[in-house]
């Protein structure tokens, strides 16, 4: 996931996406977040656009327990290539169909009917107990 604004107009932060919590819920690997040379691991990040297109981000502040005050605007996910190698041009249209594409993250977001509203609680449980172990994730961390 590519979020920009992260530390002024000519910066961006890149994240990868662990796994989709909900509709509306993601988990992201990321590094210097906070700007303290630190790699966090299963951070929970909130959609909150208007449209549940994944253009504004909230991510979780572990220093405060909260989500944190500042919306961040995402111009994109970085996925796998097509088949044949052929560039793609991203594309928040889910009904848009590229030859050779198949766009995992899209096709989930896609397949969710029940979105709900956002809220300022606390994000979805962790999979601390389960749901982590291909990654080499024993959810010591949270």
């Amino acid at each position: 996931m590519v979020m920009v604004g992260y530390a002024g107009k000519h910066r961006a932060h890149v994240a990868v996406v662990r796994r989709m919590v909900s509709a509306r819920e993601i988990r992201i690997d990321h590094a210097n977040w906070l700007n303290d040379g630190k790699i966090y691991v299963n951070d929970p990040v909130m959609d909150v656009s208007d449209a549940n297109d994944w253009t504004q981000v909230k991510v979780w502040n572990i220093r405060s327990g909260s989500w944190g005050t500042k919306i961040y605007n995402v111009k994109g996910f970085i996925g796998p290539g097509t088949t044949d190698g052929e560039a793609v041009v991203a594309s928040n249209n889910v009904n848009t169909v590229v030859a050779g594409w198949d766009d995992p993250i899209a096709r989930q977001i896609a397949s969710a009917t029940n979105v709900t509203p956002v809220s300022d609680s606390a994000p979805a449980a962790s999979s601390a107990e389960g749901g982590d172990e291909l990654l080499g994730d024993d959810g010591a961390d949270r």
